[in-house]
């Protein structure tokens, strides 16, 4: 099934994105999200990378039974 002629020919494919008035109406939402991505991952990574060393202070490794969600200790 085909477009419309007059779709065609008014649609958004040809707009051009006005990323000025975007950037000036959004800036401070733009700049707050960014901030708290950033501040979430610079926080979050390093306890992922690290989180076995962490645990392996915490609980030694001859002390765990097995290893599930809730591990019980000896």
């Amino acid at each position: 099934m085909e477009e419309p002629e007059r779709y065609r020919e008014d649609g958004m494919k040809h707009a051009q994105t006005p990323y000025s008035i975007v950037i000036k109406t959004y800036w401070k939402r733009l700049a707050a999200v960014g901030g708290v991505w950033f501040l979430y991952n610079f926080l979050v990574y390093p306890f992922n990378m690290y989180s076995s060393y962490i645990l392996d202070i915490i609980i030694p490794a001859d002390q765990v039974r097995f290893l599930l969600p809730g591990t019980i200790l000896t």
